[in-house]
């Protein structure tokens, strides 16, 4: 069995950065694991030697062609990739690394409002035998000032 760990949070709170950095280990750590971009939209990981959702489908191609704003192309995006999963399946298996880091998009909607991340979670552990643990990331200004987080009545 393959571990995975998606590295989810809001936008700008570390989660690529974290990624990135985990990718400079490659040549120090003796475990072997792939970093998996699942945001059609950032394209860092260009000529990197990484699983990149951007050679299956661009936001951008997305948001041209069918005229939808960036959330709207985002859960197209991520909906075309669950539709598509043997080309996900297909580059897993092509990987010998048997630890693979899930960079996603920061958009709240794929999670909170769909079950895209779910099923993805899902297809994975059931089709691909990855086990998944989520890497829940919060700006840590987050955690001094709760009146940005929560609201007291």
């Amino acid at each position: 069995m393959k571990t995975g760990f998606f590295v989810l949070g809001p936008a700008g709170s570390g989660k690529t950065t974290c990624c990135i950095e985990v990718f400079k280990m490659k040549n120090f750590n003796k475990e072997r694991f792939k970093i998996i971009n699942l945001d059609p939209s950032n394209n860092y990981w260009k000529n990197l030697d990484i699983i990149d959702i951007r050679k299956l489908i661009k936001l951008e191609d997305v948001i041209k062609e069918l005229s939808l704003g960036p959330n709207g192309g985002l859960i197209f995006c991520i909906e075309y990739l669950i539709d598509n999963m043997n080309w996900l399946e297909d580059q897993i298996n092509l990987s010998n690394e048997r630890i693979l880091f899930f960079d996603l998009p920061g958009q709240i909607e794929l999670f909170s409002h769909q079950t895209l991340i779910r099923d993805l979670s899902s297809h994975l552990n059931h089709v691909c035998n990855v086990s998944v643990t989520v890497l829940y990331f919060l700006d840590s200004q987050f955690l001094g000032d709760t009146s940005k987080l929560l609201e007291a009545h």
